[in-house]
């Protein structure tokens, strides 16, 4: 629980900071994409050598799945981020989800859930709900984009979430080189899709370059641990708890984005920790 709690406080972090840089686009996502490299390919060679680890052909197609699925987040959530407001697109996705993972873990994975944890994330996820004010005031304040914007980012996020599990339970590939393979075709894509953009990026980097380093440090960050609590817990309440990032986005939002966060929103973040706190007693309990 510990390493999906602080993976989520990272993962808020990283959000309000790519918020914050207006139509970064596909070029903003190249730029700490090829940061993020600089680091982690260098740990990951070291992971493999100390372990003696022979990487296998598998590992490459596994990679390739999650690297387009992590693009797809990565492009549609700075294209949603400039369209709604953090408060709200946040809070949909990150329900969503959970939501989705849920219900395909039961169905076609044969996961079993305690009555606590099935609680648990029904709780986590009428809070989110509560904290975008309701599908209707969603609606009424920002037409009808928030909604599909924000569930086309929880989809491709669940979709990133199975996959990944499967990759790293069932293949048990390593998870710092699964990453950072996911990492390196993800930026040979971006690269293949983004000749010509060079000066862009330049002109961008040198704008946003603290950002950038910050975002290419918490991404792998918040999401190794994921990874890494994947190996100890069901996909299924991984994912829910990564629900509580809704309550550190939601005061980043107002804290650092200054937008407007009233009662109902505070009420909602409230009830989401109240669905965690179920889902911890649920696993202290295996």
């Amino acid at each position: 629980m510990i390493l999906v709690l602080i993976g989520s406080a990272a993962h808020a972090g990283w959000n309000a900071l790519i918020y914050r840089v207006p139509n970064g686009g596909r070029t903003f996502v190249w730029i700490y994409s090829a940061l993020t490299l600089l680091w982690v390919l260098p740990v990951a060679a070291i992971v493999l050598l100390l372990e003696d680890t022979q990487v296998e052909g598998m590992w490459v197609l596994a990679c390739l799945v999650s690297a387009l699925a992590h693009l797809g987040y990565a492009l549609v959530l700075q294209w949603a981020y400039s369209k709604t407001d953090m408060s709200l697109t946040y809070p949909i996705a990150r329900g969503v989800a959970p939501l989705l993972v849920t219900l395909i873990a039961i169905v076609f994975l044969g996961q079993v859930l305690t009555p606590i944890a099935t609680l648990g994330i029904g709780v986590i996820i009428a809070g989110v709900f509560v904290v975008s004010s309701g599908l209707k005031q969603v609606a009424r304040e920002f037409g009808s984009s928030a909604l599909p914007i924000g569930a086309a980012v929880g989809g491709l996020i669940a979709a990133y979430t199975l996959w990944d599990s499967y990759s790293i339970t069932t293949l048990d590939i390593p998870v710092l080189p699964y990453y950072a393979g996911t990492t390196s075709l993800q930026f040979l894509v971006l690269t293949a899709i983004s000749l010509g953009k060079f000066g862009e990026a330049k002109r961008m980097f040198n704008l946003y370059w603290k950002t950038a380093i910050a975002v290419a440090v918490l991404v792998p960050v918040s999401y190794l641990l994921v990874l890494l609590a994947m190996r100890l817990a069901p996909v299924s309440i991984v994912a829910a708890l990564r629900g509580t990032s809704i309550v550190m986005g939601v005061f980043m939002a107002w804290y650092l984005l200054k937008e407007p966060v009233g009662r109902r929103r505070l009420i909602g973040s409230g009830i989401v920790t109240a669905g965690v706190i179920a889902i911890a007693l649920s696993s202290s309990q295996n």
